[in-house]
Protein backbone atom coordinates (compact mmCIF):
# COMPACT_ATOMS: atom_id res chain seq x y z
CA UNK A 1 0.00 0.00 0.00
CA UNK A 2 0.88 3.41 -0.56
CA UNK A 3 -0.11 4.59 2.70
CA UNK A 4 1.51 3.11 6.34
CA UNK A 5 0.39 -0.04 7.97
CA UNK A 6 -1.53 -0.06 11.33
CA UNK A 7 1.49 -1.76 12.67
CA UNK A 8 3.77 0.70 11.95
CA UNK A 9 1.82 3.24 13.40
CA UNK A 10 0.94 4.02 17.05
CA UNK A 11 -2.28 2.49 18.32
CA UNK A 12 -3.14 5.46 20.40
CA UNK A 13 -2.65 9.66 20.27
CA UNK A 14 -3.48 12.42 22.18
CA UNK A 15 -4.09 15.96 20.36
CA UNK A 16 -1.90 17.69 22.60
CA UNK A 17 -0.36 20.04 20.18
CA UNK A 18 -2.35 19.14 17.05
CA UNK A 19 -3.43 22.14 14.41
CA UNK A 20 -7.18 21.42 12.83
CA UNK A 21 -8.93 22.33 9.69
CA UNK A 22 -12.55 21.22 8.38
CA UNK A 23 -12.05 18.03 6.35
CA UNK A 24 -13.21 18.49 2.14
CA UNK A 25 -12.78 15.76 -0.42
CA UNK A 26 -12.67 15.65 -4.07
CA UNK A 27 -16.12 12.89 -4.19
CA UNK A 28 -17.78 13.20 -0.62
CA UNK A 29 -17.37 14.95 2.69
CA UNK A 30 -18.48 13.13 5.71
CA UNK A 31 -20.72 16.15 7.86
CA UNK A 32 -18.70 17.18 11.18
CA UNK A 33 -15.18 15.68 10.11
CA UNK A 34 -12.09 17.33 10.60
CA UNK A 35 -8.22 16.75 9.63
CA UNK A 36 -5.35 17.03 12.18
CA UNK A 37 -2.17 17.80 11.66
CA UNK A 38 0.37 15.97 14.71
CA UNK A 39 3.31 17.74 15.91
CA UNK A 40 5.27 15.53 13.66
CA UNK A 41 3.30 16.55 10.32
CA UNK A 42 1.44 13.59 9.94
CA UNK A 43 -2.59 14.41 8.94
CA UNK A 44 -5.03 12.49 10.11
CA UNK A 45 -8.89 12.64 9.34
CA UNK A 46 -11.61 11.69 12.49
CA UNK A 47 -15.54 11.72 11.72
CA UNK A 48 -15.68 12.16 15.46
CA UNK A 49 -17.95 9.08 15.98
CA UNK A 50 -16.57 8.03 19.37
CA UNK A 51 -14.89 5.04 20.75
CA UNK A 52 -17.10 2.06 19.70
CA UNK A 53 -17.32 3.14 16.66
CA UNK A 54 -13.54 3.70 16.48
CA UNK A 55 -13.09 0.58 18.06
CA UNK A 56 -15.14 -1.37 16.02
CA UNK A 57 -13.19 -0.01 12.89
CA UNK A 58 -9.95 -0.28 13.82
CA UNK A 59 -10.59 -3.99 14.60
CA UNK A 60 -11.67 -4.23 11.00
CA UNK A 61 -8.97 -2.67 9.83
CA UNK A 62 -6.43 -4.60 11.70
CA UNK A 63 -8.06 -7.94 10.19
CA UNK A 64 -8.52 -6.71 6.33
CA UNK A 65 -4.80 -5.58 6.52
CA UNK A 66 -3.51 -8.82 7.91
CA UNK A 67 -5.69 -10.64 5.63
CA UNK A 68 -3.40 -8.57 2.63
CA UNK A 69 -6.47 -6.16 1.81
CA UNK A 70 -6.19 -2.52 1.03
CA UNK A 71 -7.41 -1.01 3.50
CA UNK A 72 -7.11 2.69 5.78
CA UNK A 73 -4.82 2.78 8.75
CA UNK A 74 -6.80 4.12 11.54
CA UNK A 75 -5.48 5.06 15.27
CA UNK A 76 -7.34 6.04 18.51
CA UNK A 77 -7.34 9.55 19.68
CA UNK A 78 -8.60 11.45 22.51
CA UNK A 79 -8.54 15.05 22.55
CA UNK A 80 -6.93 17.19 24.45
CA UNK A 81 -8.43 20.91 26.34
CA UNK A 82 -7.64 23.27 23.21
CA UNK A 83 -8.45 20.57 20.34
CA UNK A 84 -11.67 19.81 22.00
CA UNK A 85 -12.51 23.57 21.98
CA UNK A 86 -11.37 24.44 18.19
CA UNK A 87 -13.53 21.48 16.74
CA UNK A 88 -16.27 21.61 19.48
CA UNK A 89 -16.05 18.47 21.38
CA UNK A 90 -15.36 17.67 24.95
CA UNK A 91 -11.85 17.04 26.41
CA UNK A 92 -11.24 13.48 26.84
CA UNK A 93 -13.59 12.33 24.33
CA UNK A 94 -11.99 9.26 22.41
CA UNK A 95 -12.39 8.96 18.73
CA UNK A 96 -10.92 6.89 15.74
CA UNK A 97 -8.52 9.01 13.53
CA UNK A 98 -7.64 7.68 9.98
CA UNK A 99 -4.71 8.62 8.10
CA UNK A 100 -5.44 11.09 5.40
CA UNK A 101 -5.37 9.80 2.08
CA UNK A 102 -4.93 11.54 -1.49
CA UNK A 103 -8.49 10.89 -3.15
CA UNK A 104 -9.02 10.48 -6.86
CA UNK A 105 -11.64 13.26 -8.17
CA UNK A 106 -14.69 11.86 -9.52
CA UNK A 107 -13.58 12.72 -13.17
CA UNK A 108 -10.73 11.11 -15.63
CA UNK A 109 -7.12 12.60 -14.62
CA UNK A 110 -5.66 11.94 -17.91
CA UNK A 111 -4.89 9.66 -20.81
CA UNK A 112 -4.06 6.75 -18.87
CA UNK A 113 -6.62 7.48 -16.48
CA UNK A 114 -7.54 3.96 -14.79
CA UNK A 115 -10.90 4.78 -13.23
CA UNK A 116 -11.92 6.05 -17.02
CA UNK A 117 -13.35 2.50 -17.78
CA UNK A 118 -15.55 2.89 -14.80
CA UNK A 119 -16.69 5.85 -15.70
CA UNK A 120 -17.73 5.23 -19.14
CA UNK A 121 -19.21 1.80 -17.95
CA UNK A 122 -20.79 0.76 -14.54
CA UNK A 123 -19.45 -2.15 -12.87
CA UNK A 124 -21.83 -4.57 -12.86
CA UNK A 125 -20.63 -8.35 -12.37
CA UNK A 126 -17.29 -9.91 -10.67
CA UNK A 127 -15.87 -9.86 -14.10
CA UNK A 128 -15.76 -6.50 -14.62
CA UNK A 129 -13.22 -5.74 -12.32
CA UNK A 130 -10.97 -6.97 -14.93
CA UNK A 131 -10.93 -4.25 -17.09
CA UNK A 132 -9.65 -1.55 -14.49
CA UNK A 133 -5.78 -0.31 -13.91
CA UNK A 134 -6.88 0.01 -10.26
CA UNK A 135 -4.42 -1.50 -7.97
CA UNK A 136 -6.10 -3.75 -5.03
CA UNK A 137 -9.38 -3.23 -7.42
CA UNK A 138 -10.66 -7.07 -6.39
CA UNK A 139 -10.57 -6.09 -2.58
CA UNK A 140 -14.07 -3.90 -3.74
CA UNK A 141 -15.90 -7.13 -4.05
CA UNK A 142 -13.94 -9.01 -0.97
CA UNK A 143 -15.11 -5.97 1.36
CA UNK A 144 -18.70 -6.33 0.66
CA UNK A 145 -18.15 -10.53 1.20
CA UNK A 146 -16.97 -9.17 4.66
CA UNK A 147 -20.27 -7.52 5.41
CA UNK A 148 -21.67 -10.60 5.45
CA UNK A 149 -18.74 -13.08 7.32
CA UNK A 150 -18.62 -9.87 9.96
CA UNK A 151 -22.18 -8.93 10.70
CA UNK A 152 -21.74 -5.59 9.34
CA UNK A 153 -25.10 -2.88 9.20
CA UNK A 154 -24.01 -1.95 5.61
CA UNK A 155 -20.77 -2.09 3.56
CA UNK A 156 -17.29 -0.42 3.98
CA UNK A 157 -16.75 2.49 1.95
CA UNK A 158 -14.03 3.10 -0.50
CA UNK A 159 -12.02 5.61 -2.53
CA UNK A 160 -9.35 5.28 -5.19
CA UNK A 161 -6.21 7.45 -4.20
CA UNK A 162 -4.65 9.85 -6.63
CA UNK A 163 -1.94 7.26 -7.82
CA UNK A 164 -5.35 4.77 -8.64
CA UNK A 165 -5.24 2.22 -5.84
CA UNK A 166 -8.43 1.12 -4.25
CA UNK A 167 -8.52 1.38 -0.10
CA UNK A 168 -11.26 -0.08 1.93
CA UNK A 169 -12.16 2.64 4.80
CA UNK A 170 -15.72 3.70 6.64
CA UNK A 171 -15.73 0.23 8.28
CA UNK A 172 -17.12 1.73 11.40
CA UNK A 173 -20.51 -0.37 10.98
CA UNK A 174 -18.99 -3.85 10.78
CA UNK A 175 -19.56 -6.19 13.63
CA UNK A 176 -23.20 -4.84 14.49
CA UNK A 177 -25.04 -8.09 14.15
CA UNK A 178 -24.49 -12.06 13.23
CA UNK A 179 -22.57 -13.05 9.92
CA UNK A 180 -25.09 -13.79 7.18
CA UNK A 181 -24.81 -15.38 3.89
CA UNK A 182 -22.64 -14.37 0.97
CA UNK A 183 -25.78 -14.71 -1.49
CA UNK A 184 -27.38 -11.63 -0.09
CA UNK A 185 -24.60 -9.19 -1.73
CA UNK A 186 -25.52 -7.88 -5.24
CA UNK A 187 -22.42 -9.65 -6.96
CA UNK A 188 -24.00 -13.20 -6.03
CA UNK A 189 -26.45 -12.92 -8.48
CA UNK A 190 -25.09 -10.99 -11.40
CA UNK A 191 -25.14 -13.16 -14.62
CA UNK A 192 -22.04 -15.34 -15.93
CA UNK A 193 -20.19 -14.74 -12.30
CA UNK A 194 -21.44 -17.68 -10.06
CA UNK A 195 -18.10 -19.93 -10.14
CA UNK A 196 -16.22 -17.11 -9.77
CA UNK A 197 -18.33 -15.53 -6.59
CA UNK A 198 -18.00 -18.95 -4.85
CA UNK A 199 -14.32 -19.25 -5.57
CA UNK A 200 -13.76 -15.58 -4.42
CA UNK A 201 -15.95 -16.04 -1.06
CA UNK A 202 -13.66 -19.17 0.06
CA UNK A 203 -10.91 -16.73 -0.69
CA UNK A 204 -12.57 -14.44 2.24
CA UNK A 205 -12.82 -17.24 4.43
CA UNK A 206 -9.00 -18.77 3.61
CA UNK A 207 -7.70 -15.22 4.60
CA UNK A 208 -9.77 -14.87 7.38
CA UNK A 209 -8.97 -18.23 8.62
CA UNK A 210 -5.23 -17.86 7.75
CA UNK A 211 -5.17 -14.85 10.36
CA UNK A 212 -7.72 -15.95 13.22
CA UNK A 213 -5.52 -19.53 13.22
CA UNK A 214 -3.54 -17.39 15.35
CA UNK A 215 -5.93 -16.18 17.90
CA UNK A 216 -7.91 -13.11 17.58
CA UNK A 217 -6.86 -11.43 20.98
CA UNK A 218 -4.09 -8.92 18.75
CA UNK A 219 -6.88 -7.55 16.60
CA UNK A 220 -9.33 -6.81 19.92
CA UNK A 221 -6.73 -5.10 21.80
CA UNK A 222 -7.67 -2.03 23.46
CA UNK A 223 -4.17 -0.07 23.74
CA UNK A 224 -3.76 1.13 27.26
CA UNK A 225 -5.37 5.12 28.06
CA UNK A 226 -8.16 4.04 25.82
CA UNK A 227 -11.37 3.34 27.21
CA UNK A 228 -14.13 1.51 24.77
CA UNK A 229 -17.72 2.11 25.32
CA UNK A 230 -18.38 -1.05 24.18
CA UNK A 231 -21.89 -1.98 23.39
CA UNK A 232 -22.04 -5.61 22.48
CA UNK A 233 -18.95 -8.17 22.42
CA UNK A 234 -17.33 -7.98 18.99
CA UNK A 235 -15.15 -11.42 20.23
CA UNK A 236 -18.58 -12.83 20.36
CA UNK A 237 -19.35 -11.75 16.63
CA UNK A 238 -15.92 -13.23 15.25
CA UNK A 239 -16.38 -16.26 16.60
CA UNK A 240 -19.55 -16.86 14.80
CA UNK A 241 -17.45 -15.44 11.97
CA UNK A 242 -15.24 -18.14 11.96
CA UNK A 243 -17.69 -20.88 12.32
CA UNK A 244 -19.10 -19.74 9.27
CA UNK A 245 -15.73 -19.65 7.40
CA UNK A 246 -15.26 -23.27 8.02
CA UNK A 247 -18.61 -24.34 6.78
CA UNK A 248 -18.05 -22.33 3.73
CA UNK A 249 -14.61 -23.64 3.18
CA UNK A 250 -15.76 -27.09 4.05
CA UNK A 251 -18.41 -27.07 1.46
CA UNK A 252 -18.39 -28.37 -1.83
Amino acid sequence: MSHPLMSELPEFLCTDGWTWRPFSAPVYTPSDSWVGTDPEGRQWMTKLGGSFLAYREIVFGRLAQAMGWSCQSSIFIRLDGESARTIGRSPGEIHGAHWLLDEHRGSVCGPECGLAPWLRQPIEKIDDFDRLEILHIEDFPKSELATCLFGGHEPPGWLITTDHEFVILDSELMFSTEPCGFDSTRWWGAPHSSQRIIALSKAVCDEFLRVAHQGLDPFLRVPSGVIVDQNWSIAGILDLSTSMAKRIIQAP
